[in-house]
């Protein structure tokens, strides 16, 4: 059983999340504490009791990737899972980096607490915004986004999710023209509670930052392949940081990854991390391949019959 390995992003994080798994596992609380040395704020507390901090770009983005490992960690050890292959969700993708064994956990932290801060800082130079558009090809939704851009203003497609589910990325006042523009054409349009204008060329001033910070880090070949946002093929490893670069302003290619996770030889997928929203993503692309999405403890035991050979690698 080809197993595929899914991380969430940013947008999925909850108040409280992952506790159950910090107080079952020793090893986790130590994960946390080492974490925190590196973050430089304790950043299980920060979760628990700070809500209005989890919700900025500065502190979900280190929390959401912290939670996420500290899952793969204990699905690692205690079920001894053995994945074919794995993606993550833009922040996801660093989640997925990490879990392969590209990067240590330290050094995976430090790029996610530069991302962010990088990423907070390029969102104040620019008003962006995004928004979900419902029930659009993309085809028709990028003629309209270019109806309403120019040199003063853009609107692009930031996020390919998955059939009949884009999301779009730009200047904050050509958004909402868009918005206007949709009406009675799409479905819905749906604002995402993030603070800037992600995956969206607003980004660019971030990417020279986080080129700098992966020069600070080691890289290791990965132990399973890690399917790329930006192009959606499995990672050459001396493109790394090539692919990181431009991922913070590139459109993160989600539906195009998880079709090629399938003809790779993925059976079932394991959403790690806070949030079942790449669950449905998977819904809406094949009903038929199941998907295991594990948040708490007790999602453990869905994975019971799962373990097991990596199985071959169709790449």
């Amino acid at each position: 059983m080809g197993i595929g390995l899914l991380f969430n992003g940013q947008g999925s994080q909850s108040q409280g999340m992952g506790r159950d798994f910090y107080d079952a596992y020793p090893y986790v609380r130590a994960m946390y504490e080492k974490a925190s040395d590196v973050l430089g704020y304790d950043i299980r507390q920060l979760i628990d009791e700070e809500p209005e901090k989890l919700d900025d770009t500065l502190y979900t983005q280190p929390a959401i990737v912290l939670v996420s490992l500290t899952i793969y960690e204990v699905i690692k050890r205690e079920i001894g899972l053995k994945p074919l292959l794995a993606s993550g969700f833009s922040l996801g993708e660093y989640s997925a980096l990490a879990a392969s064994g590209v990067f240590s956990f330290s050094d995976i932290l430090y790029l996610i607490k530069e991302r962010a801060r990088l990423m907070e800082e390029a969102s104040r130079l620019t008003k962006g915004k995004m928004a979900a558009v419902i029930g659009l090809d993309a085809e028709e939704l990028l003629s309209y986004c270019n109806q309403v851009s120019d040199e003063q203003g853009i609107v692009t497609i930031a996020n390919y999710n998955c059939p009949g589910q884009l999301v779009v990325s730009g200047h904050a006042e050509r958004v909402a023209q868009l918005e206007r523009l949709l009406e009675g054409k799409a479905k819905r349009v749906v604002p995402v509670n993030v603070s800037g204008a992600f995956h969206s060329p607003l980004m660019m001033p971030a990417a020279e930052g986080l080129k700098r910070a992966l020069t600070n880090v080691s890289v290791q070949p990965p132990q399973f392949p890690v399917i790329m946002n930006v192009h959606a093929e499995p990672l050459e490893i001396e493109r790394l940081m090539e692919l990181m670069v431009k991922q913070v302003y590139s459109p993160v290619r989600f539906e195009d990854s998880l079709r090629r996770m399938i003809r790779c030889g993925v059976k079932t997928f394991i959403e790690i991390g806070p949030g079942r929203v790449l669950s449905g993503f998977i819904r809406r692309i094949d009903r038929t391949i199941p998907v295991i999405s594990i948040q708490q403890v007790e999602d453990l035991k869905q994975l019971e019959s799962v373990g097991g050979e990596r199985h071959e690698f169709r790449g």
